[in-house]
């Protein structure tokens, strides 16, 4: 597995992230409460961290580089285009091998 994180600064980390758990959720599994959440697509797994109070936390992981990148752009663009009025930018980190 490889995995890749983001940081992305936000007022808003708790809204942002059950935006995305929501829409996910339609067709995807997806848990969430108010501070983590967990998005599993066909390409791997992203798990949100909402907890610090000025941003939220992407962990992407995926078992290879193409899936990784599928995810990364998948979640990356939603959350980009779900918070475009406030400017929101995903980096995503190299990728590396996930632990565990």
């Amino acid at each position: 597995m490889l995995s890749s994180t983001a940081r992305v600064a936000t007022v808003k980390p708790s809204p942002y992230m059950k935006q995305l758990c929501r829409h996910f959720g339609h067709r995807n599994e997806v848990t969430f409460d108010d501070s983590s959440g967990a998005i599993r697509l066909p390409s791997g797994v992203c798990t949100l961290d909402a907890s610090a109070p000025a941003e939220l936390a992407l962990t992407a992981a995926a078992a290879d580089e193409e899936s990784l990148d599928a995810l990364r752009n998948v979640i990356g663009g939603h959350l980009e285009r779900f918070g475009s009025n406030d400017q929101l930018v995903v980096s995503w980190s190299v990728a590396v091998p996930a632990e565990g």
